[in-house]
């Protein structure tokens, strides 16, 4: 893994070798706040233009801080907690889209006269903490101009001759079947909002050995247990892709299940579409795959913006009039999914928690939703009327983002035909006509 920021772009490479370009208002809020962070700017004259509330006295296991939030310019607000004894910064604190993290200093020790934190622990309350144990610090006295060049995604892929089709089933999900080193052939959910995911039937299938522990959540506010195994060779259809790293993960049976059929073996998803341009083609039941660099829409569409906070991609929508940054998703078999803080915000949530109480299931475990039809849903210059959305009150997960209006589902996205290339940065629809098919060519 790895990550650039230079001032101005914010790459993240995950394990999947793919490099989502972090570009959305509250991505480069958060970006801002990092680097605030990481040149400890609270230490520098005037905080670098940073704004501060009121400092107050706060007690946490028995132990005093001295806690202010602090604001970097362009940045999201953040809390210092400072150790009144050593005035060292103990810990910060921020509301992230879907978590609280909470980043511990200790260990700190004198460097050329100034006192650094030697060891860096990060808490998003999800069961999970990062924790950076540092040998040592040195002083940059010049910086290699490549140090900031932007991450490149591994040249790991082919496409025979230039192009590539392949039947998709069109049903709740997309699913694709697929190769995995040259043993064949395995169905796997197709999901922008998904990773690179092997169930552990699948990999004892393949003869792998997953090693490793974390864990890993989606819809609903629950977690999944995490291993890691890497996959020597993928083909799909005429797409080979060497060396791809998996998680390893026991998918819920409602997600995996196909009646007689063989379980799907798990999710393909974002570490495609980082790598290739590619068509879903709702009405013909097809996937075509190309180069990015070669790549170039033919007919008709309107491109606009999309952007990251992660890697799922999220487009500007209307929602009853309010525009919002909703997620585009072929992994939720649904319409329309909306977030509640964004509704509170825009005086929709008491309306839509009016409607028919649902119970719905993702990665994450059980999820409660409200469904009601809204009047209107406008995306791509298309306006949608009467669809019934779900209006989500999750605490946890994918469903309780402070950022994001909401997420499109299939029974949206099933409208259009959509090209995702995220080499460039627009995205669009097709035809005028209501009753002909969209096209979206979707470009970062």
């Amino acid at each position: 893994m790895a990550e650039v920021w230079d001032g101005q772009h914010h790459w993240l490479q995950d394990m999947s070798g793919g490099v989502p370009v972090l570009n959305s208002e509250s991505a480069l809020q958060a970006a801002a706040t990092d680097q605030w962070l990481t040149r400890r700017a609270y230490l520098r004259r005037h905080a670098e233009n940073a704004s501060f509330g009121e400092m107050e006295t706060r007690t946490d296991a028995g132990t005093r801080f001295a806690v202010v939030t602090a604001t970097p310019p362009r940045g999201q607000p953040v809390e210092l907690w400072f150790d009144p004894a050593t005035a060292l910064l103990a810990r910060s604190v921020r509301v992230m889209p879907t978590t609280i993290e909470t980043v511990s200093y200790t260990n700190y020790r004198e460097v050329e006269g100034l006192p650094l934190p030697f060891r860096i622990s990060a808490d998003e309350g999800t069961g999970d903490i990062d924790i950076l144990d540092i040998s040592e610090y040195h002083v940059n006295s010049a910086i290699d101009n490549q140090t900031f060049q932007p991450l490149r995604t591994p040249n790991d892929t082919i496409v025979a001759n230039g192009e590539a089709t392949v039947p998709v089933e069109i049903g709740y999900f997309v699913t694709l079947e697929a190769k995995v080193n040259g043993q064949c052939p395995f169905a796997f959910l197709f999901d922008t909002g998904g990773n690179a995911i092997l169930t552990p039937e699948a990999a004892a299938m393949l003869g792998l050995h997953p090693a490793g522990a974390g864990s890993s959540g989606g819809a609903g506010e629950g977690r999944l247990s995490v291993q890691y195994a890497k996959v020597e060779r993928m083909d799909i259809g005429g797409v080979t892709f060497r060396d791809q790293n998996f998680f390893v993960i026991p998918l819920q049976y409602n997600t995996v299940a196909r009646g007689q059929r063989p379980p799907l073996a798990g999710i393909l998803g974002p570490e495609i579409l980082e790598r290739l341009a590619v068509r879903l083609d709702y009405r013909n039941r097809t996937m075509t795959f190309w180069p990015r660099e070669s790549y170039r829409h033919d007919g008709q569409g309107i491109a606009a913006p999309i952007t990251f906070s992660d890697d799922i991609p999220l487009v500007r929508a209307h929602l009853e009039g309010n525009p919002g940054d909703f997620a585009l998703d072929t992994g939720n078999a649904g319409s329309v999914v909306v977030q509640h803080v964004w509704a509170e915000d825009h005086g929709l949530a008491e309306e839509m928690k009016r409607g028919v109480e649902m119970v719905s299931f993702g990665s994450g475990g059980e999820s409660r939703n409200w469904a009601s039809r809204v009047s209107d849903f406008e995306l791509a210059d298309q306006s949608f009327h009467h669809v019934v959305a779900r209006y989500a009150e999750d605490k946890k997960g994918a469903f309780s983002s402070r950022t994001e209006a909401g997420n499109v589902g299939a029974q949206v996205l099933a409208n259009f035909t959509l090209d995702f290339d995220y080499r460039r940065a627009a995205y669009g629809s097709s035809s005028s006509q209501v009753s002909a098919p969209r096209r979206f060519h979707v470009r970062v």
